[in-house]
């Protein structure tokens, strides 16, 4: 079970840290426990699940943190449609909101993998 506090304790900051420091947590974490880097079974393993649960947290906190430095924007998209995530990503981008539209377009193609449109324009960004 994922909740607020458990999300801001998995990832290793406090609700009184900015958008910006949880963000820089968050790609620490992500690099540190990505899957690929790991070649045995058992810690290849073990990576993943931290990953998927370092992820959860993240995307829990993205619906529910509210510090100045959150884009506000982000909280009304609708999170279960891949085709909101695309239209949210792609008005990111046109105000030069680069790592918040890259993470739009990479939850859109979480839920919907086959999504070509999504891959290109966050390719594009990359």
């Amino acid at each position: 079970m994922i909740d607020l506090q458990n999300s801001y304790q998995l990832l290793g900051v406090k609700p009184s840290n900015t958008w910006a420091e949880i963000k820089k947590v968050y790609r620490k974490l992500v690099k540190q426990y990505h899957p690929d880097r790991f070649l045995n079974n058992s810690a290849k393993q073990t990576a993943e699940s931290k990953f998927k649960q370092i992820n959860l947290a993240y995307e829990y906190l993205e619906q529910h943190h509210n510090s100045i430095g959150k884009n506000t924007f982000r909280s009304r998209v609708n999170k279960t449609n891949p085709q909101d995530l695309y239209e949210a990503g792609a008005k990111l981008a046109a105000n030069q909101q680069f790592e918040e539209a890259i993470s739009q377009f990479d939850l859109a193609i979480k839920l919907a993998p086959d999504y070509l449109q999504a891959y290109q324009y966050r390719g594009f960004l990359l």
